[in-house]
């Protein structure tokens, strides 16, 4: 996990450093104001990040995502993402076993700050709701635990987000987008014993987006 985190700083650092260095040759972009909105797609990547289920493991998940972003005052934005469903994998405690799987939605509600910058980079940091909704679960009957596998359908969580868009011409930019989601479930196994409780799972994943935008 840990040499995630540096990969990702670096990332930021990089794009933090291309924005700055190159923001003279693509032009200064105006700041943002009221009424603007932009939409933005590309791909996401979702790591979990907690550890503590003595049974379980979740892996990470690569999909498409996409938002909607407008600002309703110049420095202040409501922001909604989707995403196309997540499918992770589920493993048993320290191995590679996959004993099952699961799909995920992440729709997530946030307000975002946005620094009044008349340059091509800008950044911005946000919080949000976010609302996790997970079907399709499937489970290997032959590793031996169960022919069911059953998830609380809908984790509510905060989720804490920072990002950066870099504007290479007044309408289009690419972005970097960064976030820590609060998202949990309660899981069992059912088979030919009855239920099995496996207990408490917390995902809290860190899902960072490269993304293409178009703002109009």
């Amino acid at each position: 996990m840990k040499s995630r985190f540096r990969s990702l700083i670096r990332a930021v650092a990089l794009l933090a450093l291309a924005g700055a260095a190159t923001s003279a040759i693509a032009g200064p972009a105006d700041p943002h104001k009221a009424g603007d909105m932009w939409v933005r797609g590309g791909a996401w990547q979702v790591w979990p990040t907690s550890d503590n289920n003595a049974i379980v493991d979740v892996d990470d998940a690569l999909g498409f995502g996409f938002n909607l972003t407008r600002m309703i005052t110049d420095t202040v934005a409501v922001e909604l993402l989707a995403a196309m469903p997540f499918k992770h994998d589920i493993r048993l405690k320290s191995t590679t076993t996959t004993i099952g799987s699961t799909q995920q939605l992440p729709p997530t509600l946030s307000v975002q700050y946005h620094p009044a910058l008349n340059s091509a980079f800008k950044p911005y940091i946000g919080l949000g709701l976010n609302m996790t909704i997970f079907f399709d679960e499937e489970i290997d009957g032959g590793v031996g635990l169960g022919e069911k596998l059953e998830l609380d359908e809908v984790s509510f969580g905060a989720a804490l987000q920072a990002g950066v868009d870099y504007y290479f011409t007044d309408t289009q930019f690419f972005n970097l987008d960064v976030r820590y989601i609060d998202i949990d479930t309660d899981a069992k196994v059912t088979g030919s014993q009855g239920p099995i409780d496996v207990g408490t799972v917390k995902i809290d994943p860190l899902v960072i987006g490269i993304n293409f935008g178009w703002k109009f």
